[in-house]
């Protein structure tokens, strides 16, 4: 079945707790950085904020904001997030970062303050949200399935890497693989001159996307606690605050609404969340791959890229770093033991806090022009739509965590 299947890894995975800590071990880390320009992403749910109950509720302290804020000021900075790009930045409220929202499907950046249309985008798409059958709002995704033995639908794939694919993001590969490339950015807002970089590869799949969230809205009503989230470019149906007895029948109706349209569309799994994406070859190592690659940084030997996140999405981020032959960081933030291509660990968002105020202060303290020269959106040119990123391509088998059953586990 689709969703016991294992897919081999490009590189074999390693136990997170075999891994160093980016803190204990900060030596080894600096040791990396030293004399290089970093560029830093981040996830958002788990890594930047605690996973809560509430997936609108994931707010971020300011201390947190503040020492992502220090860091934008000296490098460039991303935040890669499965949630909606409007909705991440309606919780981190960071201009200068560049902002992908729906695992990488939807890049805009620097995000000066938003133009007067769109600055509504993080609330319209809130509200669009709260039709959830629980009745509250709906936000957030790398919130994922369970942590029991019980099985979700049959057709889901166990996260993102089992779609397959490397880390170049050509224009084939944002538009499936094998079709001719589409322009898919729309470059609304993106002024020439500006550094202003902008991409949508699923840009078609809009309408399709529209009809599924109200059917699973209407399918979903009567169960208490079941959330379906919008994220534009993604479907995230959550059931953390869903009675586990209820569980079977969440995972059977997304399942029917999900299978008439598996030929252009996948389903994934998380930590109590189901997701329904377009059936493309892009997911966050891509979008990793295009913003070095808008950023003029991919094929510099200086920037050493280094990645935080805790879920299996953040995996193909980490696959990317590893196979990317100028060296790169991926730090995996996790209580428990995962199967893992990171070269580090953190603990939670805590740890998380406290390494990027080491990165920060170790930014502050280098000589002018040193470590990093280029400050996101300064002197970068415009890219707007597909963008060719010529980063090292992986073997086509390259895929996530293993089996749905191990994912489901953590």
């Amino acid at each position: 079945a689709a969703g016991s299947r294992r897919v081999a890894m490009a590189f074999p995975a390693v136990v997170s707790s075999s891994l160093p800590s980016a803190l204990r071990h900060w030596s080894s880390f600096e040791g990396l950085a030293r004399g290089r320009r970093l560029a830093v992403f981040l996830d958002y749910d788990g890594t930047l904020s605690h996973i809560v109950p509430e997936p609108d509720k994931a707010f971020m302290t300011e201390d947190m904001r503040s020492v992502v804020r220090r860091i934008a000021r000296r490098c460039p900075c991303a935040i890669i997030s499965g949630r909606g790009r409007g909705k991440v930045f309606d919780f981190v409220r960071l201009e200068e970062l560049y902002y992908a929202g729906s695992h990488g499907m939807d890049i805009k950046g620097p995000n000066r303050r938003p133009p007067a249309g769109e600055a509504q985008e993080g609330a319209a798409e809130g509200d669009a949200t709260k039709g959830s059958s629980g009745g509250g709002a709906a936000g957030g995704t790398e919130h994922s399935p369970g942590d029991s033995g019980q099985r979700p639908p049959a057709g889901a794939d166990g996260g993102e890497g089992a779609a397959g694919g490397g880390c170049s993001a050509s224009q084939e590969a944002a538009n499936g693989g094998s079709q001719p490339a589409r322009q898919a950015g729309t470059g609304a807002g993106c002024e020439a001159g500006q550094g202003c970089v902008e991409l949508q590869p699923a840009a078609e799949y809009v309408e399709m996307l529209d009809l599924l969230y109200a059917e699973l809205v209407r399918r979903l009503e009567g169960i208490p606690g079941a959330e379906v989230e919008h994220n534009k470019f993604c479907l995230s149906v959550h059931y953390r605050r869903v009675d586990e007895a209820q569980w079977e029948r969440v995972w059977a109706i997304v399942d029917e609404v999900f299978l008439p349209h598996e030929q252009s569309l996948k389903l994934t799994t998380g930590r109590k969340v189901l997701e329904i994406k377009p059936r493309i070859d892009w997911h966050k190592g891509r979008a990793l791959s295009y913003l070095l690659e808008a950023l003029g940084l991919a094929d510099d030997p200086a920037t050493l890229p280094i990645y935080l996140g805790d879920d299996v999405t953040d995996e193909d981020a980490f696959r990317c770093l590893r196979a990317r032959s100028l060296g790169g960081a991926g730090i995996l933030v996790t209580s428990v033991e995962k199967d893992t291509a990171a070269t580090f660990t953190l603990h939670d968002p805590d740890e998380v806090q406290e390494f990027l105020g080491r990165v920060a202060a170790m930014l502050e303290e280098a000589p002018e022009g040193g470590l990093c020269e280029d400050v996101a959106g300064e002197g970068l040119g415009t890219n707007t739509g597909v963008g060719r990123v010529e980063g090292t391509q992986m073997s086509a088998t390259s895929a996530g965590e293993g089996s749905v059953d191990a994912e489901r586990a953590r």
